[in-house]
C-alpha cells in the first residue's frame, strides 16, 4: 500500500514542476513489495490536473499508510516470499540490432525471506569488503531493471550494508590487516581462491557450524569444486559467490574459410592452428592461437595446457611439486612449437590479458584460451570487429582422455567466496547476509547481473538458458557448468603463491623462446619451488 502511495507521490512531484508532459507509470502488478524496486513496464499519457488531484490525496494519507505498512511489514522471522510472474532483463549484447531486452512471461520463481532472527544484538550496518564488480552485481547496477539484493536484505532486517570496494592487490592487503587486528572493522568480505592458504584461512570463521544451525537452502546444489576452493584442511571457510574459468574460443568465419573444424583434442588444436594461420590480402596476419602469456600471467597458460592431461604445477592437498612431469612438459612443448612456427604472435610472451583481448577483437586470432565470460566481450558489436564470429568451445583434452570429462578438460578456475573474519562482530547477521545472497533465486538473479555463480541449478534454469540464447551465446550455460564442474585453480592456495607463479612464468618463457628445453625449464622450476610450498 505504502509503495503505491509513494509511486503516486513521485508522479505528483514530477508533474508539479510544470514542465513534464508525460511520465512513466510503473505497472504495480510487477512491483516487488519485498524488494522495494519499481520496474517500468509501460508508458501512458496522463493529465496533469488529474495527477495533481490524486497526488494531493496521496500526500494526505502517506503518513498513515506508511505507519500501517511499517507495523505490518514482514520481518526477519517471516515466511513471506517474493514471487516474480515475469522476468524482464537486458541482454549483455545481442546479435539482432535494436533488440536490447527480452521478457520471459509465465515464469515464476521465488526469493524466500529469512526464516530466522539472529539472537545477537542487531547492528545499524554491516561493512562488506570486496571488489566493485561484486557490489554492482549485488545491487543490480550492471543492467537496467536489475534487482538490488542488498536493498532486499536491508528491507527485511533493517540492517544497512556499507561497501568497501578495492582493486585486488589492495583488497588482499586490507583483508589481511583487518583479520590480523584485535577487532576487524569489517564484518564480512570476498576472498579469492589463491588467498585461502592454511595460514590465512585460520583468520576466518569456520562456516560449517553456521550452516548446521541456520542452513543455506539446498546446500548440495553448489558445484562441489566451488566449495572445495574455500575448504582448507577439511574445514569450510567461504561460500562461493562469483566464479570464473578459462576455456577455448574460435573464430567460426576463419574456420569456415579454411575448412577447419573445432578440435576435440589438444593435439588437434595444434594441427588446426597451422591450418588457420594465414595472411589477409591486406597484409594483416591472423594467428592460429593466442592467450595472455606475459611472464606474470604465463603460469595460467602453462596450467591450461597441462590440464589437457589432467596435470598440475603443484598438487592439491599434499603440495607436491610436479611441474617437471609429463603433463606440464608436453603442454609447454606445444606452446614452444607454436611460437617457433609463427602460429602465435611474435610478442606472445609479452602479451598481457588486455593485449590478447584486443588482438582477438581486431580479428587477428583464430583460436584462443580465455575466460568463458570473454565471449561477451569478443562479440560486443560496440567494441569488437568480430562480433558474432567468436564461438565458445570446450577446453580440448589430450587424445588419451578425449572420452573423459564430457569432452571438456579440467581447466583452471578462480572462485570468489564470502568469508567472515574470525575477529569480526555481528557474525550471526553476517551469516544472514551470506545466506540471503546464496539462495537459489538470488544466485539466478546474480547470474544475469554480471557474475557467474556456483549453483548447478542456475545452469539448468530455463530463464538462464533463454538469457544467453537471446544474447547470442546459447552454449554459455553448458560450457561454464563443465568448467566449474571439472576445473580447479591453476596453483593451490599458499602464502608464496606469487613467487611460485613468477618462477613458472620465468622458466616457461625461456622454454617458449627456445633458450631452454621444456624439460630443463621445468626441472629448474621444481628445484626453485620446492622450498616454498607448505610442508604437510
Amino acid at each position: 500500500m505504502c509503495r503505491r502511495i509513494l509511486n503516486l507521490v513521485y508522479i505528483f512531484l514530477k508533474l508539479s514542476k510544470g514542465n513534464v508532459k508525460k511520465v512513466k507509470i510503473f505497472d504495480l502488478k510487477h512491483l516487488n513489495k519485498s524488494y522495494g524496486y519499481l520496474q517500468p513496464m509501460s508508458e501512458k499519457k496522463m493529465d496533469r490536473r488529474r495527477f495533481i488531484f490524486v497526488g494531493a490525496g496521496a500526500v494526505a494519507v502517506a503518513a498513515v499508510g506508511g505507519a500501517a505498512w511499517y507495523l505490518t511489514r514482514p520481518g526477519p522471522g517471516s515466511t513471506t516470499s517474493s514471487t516474480f510472474t515475469s522476468a524482464t532483463y537486458t541482454a549483455p549484447y545481442t546479435s539482432s540490432p535494436g533488440a536490447t531486452s527480452v521478457t520471459v512471461p509465465t515464469t515464476t520463481f521465488t526469493i524466500p525471506t529469512p526464516t530466522t532472527t539472529p539472537s545477537e544484538p542487531k547492528p545499524d550496518k554491516l561493512v562488506f569488503q570486496g571488489h566493485e564488480v561484486h557490489r554492482k552485481a549485488d545491487v543490480g547496477a550492471n543492467r537496467e531493471g536489475g534487482v538490488d539484493l542488498i536493498a532486499a536484505f536491508t528491507n527485511y532486517t533493517g540492517v544497512k550494508v556499507e561497501w568497501v570496494t578495492l582493486p585486488n592487490p589492495e583488497n588482499y592487503d586490507k583483508l589481511m590487516r583487518e583479520c590480523s587486528a584485535a577487532e576487524a572493522t569489517i564484518n564480512l568480505a570476498h576472498c579469492l581462491t589463491p588467498w585461502f592458504s592454511p595460514r590465512v584461512a585460520n583468520l576466518f570463521e569456520p562456516l560449517e557450524p553456521w550452516q548446521e544451525k541456520n542452513p543455506i537452502e539446498e546446500f548440495n546444489d553448489f558445484i562441489p569444486a566451488t566449495l572445495q576452493s574455500a575448504t582448507v584442511a577439511g574445514k569450510l571457510f567461504g561460500i562461493p559467490i562469483r566464479s570464473s574459468g578459462s576455456t577455448y574460443h574460435y573464430h567460426k568465419g576463419y574456420f569456415e574459410e579454411k575448412g577447419a573444424t573445432p578440435p576435440k583434442t589438444i593435439e588437434e588444436m595444434y594441427e588446426v592452428a597451422k591450418q588457420v594461420t594465414f595472411t589477409k590480402p591486406s597484409g594483416e596476419k591472423v594467428y592460429g592461437f593466442s592467450s595472455n602469456a606475459n611472464k606474470a600471467e604465463l603460469y595460467e597458460m602453462v596450467s591450461w595446457m597441462a590440464r589437457s592431461w589432467d596435470g598440475d604445477i603443484v598438487t592439491f592437498g599434499d603440495y607436491k611439486v610436479v611441474c617437471n612431469q609429463a603433463p606440464v612438459v608436453q603442454g609447454l612443448e606445444i606452446l614452444a612449437k607454436m611460437y617457433r612456427e609463427g602460429l602465435v604472435p611474435a610478442n606472445f610472451t609479452q602479451l598481457s590479458n588486455a593485449d590478447h583481448v584486443n588482438l582477438v577483437k581486431e580479428g587477428r586470432v583464430a583460436q584462443c584460451a580465455s575466460g568463458v565470460s570473454y565471449s561477451v566481450t569478443f562479440n560486443d558489436p560496440k567494441t569488437s570487429k568480430v562480433a558474432g564470429q567468436m564461438e565458445l568451445g570446450y577446453h580440448p583434452p589430450a587424445a588419451q582422455f578425449k572420452d573423459k570429462w564430457e569432452g571438456a578438460a579440467p581447466t583452471f578456475t578462480y572462485i570468489w567466496s564470502m568469508i567472515i573474519p574470525r575477529n569480526a562482530k555481528y557474525k550471526a547477521w553476517s551469516w544472514e547476509l551470506i545466506k540471503h545472497l546464496s539462495t537459489k533465486a538470488s544466485n539466478l538473479w546474480l547470474s544475469m547481473q554480471g557474475t557467474d555463480v556456483g549453483r548447478a541449478s542456475v545452469y539448468n534454469n530455463p530463464i538462464y538458458y533463454q538469457y544467453w540464447k537471446d544474447a547470442g551465446v546459447p552454449k554459455y550455460p553448458d560450457v561454464l557448468q563443465k568448467v566449474l564442474k571439472y576445473g580447479r585453480p591453476p596453483i593451490p592456495a599458499m602464502d608464496e603463491f606469487s613467487q611460485v607463479a613468477d618462477i613458472i612464468g620465468t622458466e616457461a618463457e625461456l622454454a617458449i623462446l627456445g633458450k631452454k628445453t621444456p624439460q630443463q625449464a621445468m626441472d629448474a622450476a621444481k628445484a626453485a619451488i620446492e622450498p616454498l610450498v607448505p610442508k604437510v
